[in-house]
């Protein structure tokens, strides 16, 4: 069985409501993006939570002055900025996608999307 019309409407209504903004990812990003909020806001909660404490380390390491773990952190940080800048347009087709699996398989369990 395939969705009818009114069926896939009302699952695109749901991923509209629900859907993630680039632009508000990217601003989360470029102004407390160390501390991982755009990762929250886009559902990566455990990439967000590795941000966080990866920069809550980098600054106790610095203010404590151990110059080679602030470093390191902050390293590590680096490349986890440079992948997310390019990644988080993926990140938000991946929740419109999930949003949508989900609404199908919930209100529609015998429909096979096609």
């Amino acid at each position: 069985m395939t969705l009818t019309a009114d069926q896939i409407t009302a699952v695109e209504l749901r991923v509209s409501n629900e859907k993630k903004s680039s632009a508000i990812a990217y601003l989360l990003f470029v102004f407390i993006g160390g501390f991982g909020t755009h990762c929250f806001y886009l559902g990566k909660w455990g990439r967000g939570t590795v941000e966080l404490f990866s920069t809550i380390f980098a600054l106790a390491a610095l203010f404590a002055g151990y110059p080679g773990p602030t470093a390191l952190f902050l390293a590590f940080n680096g490349i986890m900025f440079l992948w997310d800048l390019f990644s988080i347009p993926r990140y938000t087709r991946q929740h419109s996608e999930a949003v949508r699996n989900r609404t199908v398989s919930r209100y529609f369990p015998n429909a096979v999307n096609t």
